[in-house]
């Protein structure tokens, strides 16, 4: 069994144009002769690997600590694309009775209001991609509306540089913030003897 962290770090992350970047502030530190080593932590709950809640675009949507977290867990199909994603690609790249996609582009593959609508038909219940957002930036509220009024599970800003194409055991449970829109998440694939996992 092997484990593939897929998290971006979070103060290294460049954050999403216009959102405040993220800070780590010591409160107390060991070098200063403190008991314990104390840190606040300041960010945009979008910035690096992250989850979308429905409350993100939706009114009235779920929020983060309302989703489900089966659809954060479960096998997965790591799958390669690059640009403006169509019906015509998640039929041909999405295999049927596949519950969960990770989009590998190389932070340059975007899926269309269509593609979503696609993804939705098939009977996907979460997508990742390794862009900051699933929609280009011509359209990003589209593909969002589209697969979180159904309740689909989005992650964004993954890492999928280490992770090759093929099937994986995923968990990418997000931080529970209550009422929030959305929140980090630790992604980690698991790759090997299935007999070896959870599930």
């Amino acid at each position: 069994m092997k484990l593939i962290d897929i998290t971006r770090s979070f103060f290294q992350s460049k954050g999403y144009p216009g959102d405040p970047e993220p800070k780590q502030e010591w409160l107390t530190r060991l070098e200063e002769g403190n008991e314990f080593s104390l840190s606040c932590v300041s960010g945009c709950v979008h910035t690096a690997t992250h989850a979308d809640a429905p409350s993100h675009c939706i009114l009235d949507g779920k929020t983060i600590d309302q989703v489900e977290l089966w659809r954060y867990y479960g096998f997965c199909d790591v799958i390669t694309a690059r640009g403006a994603l169509t019906p015509k690609w998640v039929d041909t790249a999405v295999q049927e009775g596949v519950e969960r996609i990770l989009i590998r582009g190389g932070g340059n593959a975007y899926l269309t209001k269509e593609a979503a609508l696609a993804i939705i038909a098939r009977g996907v219940v979460l997508v990742g991609t390794d862009a900051q957002s699933v929609g280009a930036q011509q359209d990003e509220l589209g593909p969002h509306q589209a697969l979180l009024s159904q309740q689909i599970a989005i992650l964004e800003g993954l890492d999928l540089s280490q992770a090759q194409d093929g099937r994986y055991l995923l968990c990418a449970f997000p931080i529970k913030l209550d009422g929030a829109e959305g929140a980090p998440v630790r992604a980690v694939l698991v790759s090997g003897d299935r007999k070896k996992t959870c599930v």
